[in-house]
C-alpha cells in the first residue's frame, strides 16, 4: 500500500504535483512554483495535464489543470487523475498544500489518496514498479482537524471500494454483518445486526423471503 504522509518540509528529491488554476498563470504564481516564465502548452484547463522532466535528476514536475474557481468535487477528480496516471513513478510524490484554503485543501487530499487506489483484493503487486508515498507538505497553521478528516474519508471510501470490488459469492450476508461490526469496534460508533430468524421478529418479512432463496442466511 502506498503511505500517505503529512510534513512541514519538502523533499528535494520527490516528484511534484502542483495543482493550478488558470489564475496561477495570469497572475504569475505557476511561473513563481516552477521557475519558468511561460509554458506555451498549458492553459491550466480543467483536467489538463502537463508533465516537466528534469533529465539530470529524473524528477518529475506534474501540473494538474484545475480550471477557474468551480465545484470542489471537480478539484478532487483531477487531482485523483494525475497521481493514479502516476503510480509506476519510482521514489515519492510531494503535493504542496500550503497556499490552499480549507475547501481546497479537503479536495486534494481525498483526490490524491483515492489516486493509489488500484484493484488488489485478491492479487499481488510489484511493489518496485509504483511510487513508494505521497507526501503533503502543509503549513503549521493548517487545520489539523480537517487533514484528519480528510485522509479518514479518502480511506474509508477506498475500504468500501475493495468492499465492492470483492465477489458475490464471498459477501454473504454474514460477511457483511461481520466487516459492519469490525467497522464499528474500529470507529467507534454503535451498531445493531439482525440475523437470522430474528429477522422476522422485526417485521422484515421481503427480506427474509428474499434471503430464503439462498443457501446463506438472511
Amino acid at each position: 500500500m502506498i503511505k500517505i504522509n503529512f510534513s512541514l518540509q519538502k523533499e528535494e528529491k520527490a516528484h511534484q504535483i502542483i495543482p493550478v488554476f488558470e489564475s496561477d498563470i495570469k497572475d504569475g504564481t505557476l511561473k513563481k512554483l516552477i521557475k519558468i516564465d511561460s509554458i506555451p502548452d498549458f492553459k491550466a484547463e480543467y483536467n489538463e495535464i502537463y508533465s516537466l522532466l528534469n533529465p539530470k535528476t529524473g524528477i518529475k514536475t506534474i501540473l494538474v489543470g484545475l480550471g477557474t474557481h468551480g465545484k470542489s468535487e471537480n478539484i478532487s477528480a483531477a487531482v485523483r487523475k494525475a497521481v493514479f496516471n502516476n503510480r509506476k513513478l519510482a521514489g515519492k510524490i510531494e503535493i504542496n498544500l500550503t497556499r490552499f484554503n480549507d475547501e481546497i485543501i479537503d479536495q486534494i487530499i481525498i483526490g490524491a489518496t483515492l489516486g493509489t487506489y488500484n484493484l488488489t483484493v485478491f492479487k499481488q503487486l510489484d511493489k518496485k514498479k509504483e511510487i513508494s508515498a505521497i507526501n503533503f507538505v502543509i503549513d503549521a497553521k493548517d487545520n489539523k482537524e480537517l487533514i484528519k478528516k480528510s485522509s479518514i474519508q479518502a480511506k474509508s471510501m477506498m475500504n468500501v471500494m475493495d468492499l465492492v470490488n470483492k465477489p458475490s459469492n464471498l459477501k454473504t450476508p454474514f460477511y457483511l454483518a461481520d466487516y459492519a461490526e469490525e467497522s464499528a469496534r474500529k470507529n467507534g460508533f454503535d451498531i445493531s445486526v439482525i440475523r437470522g430468524e430474528d429477522v422476522l421478529n422485526e417485521n422484515l418479512h421481503a427480506l427474509y423471503a428474499v434471503g430464503k432463496g439462498s443457501k446463506n442466511p438472511p
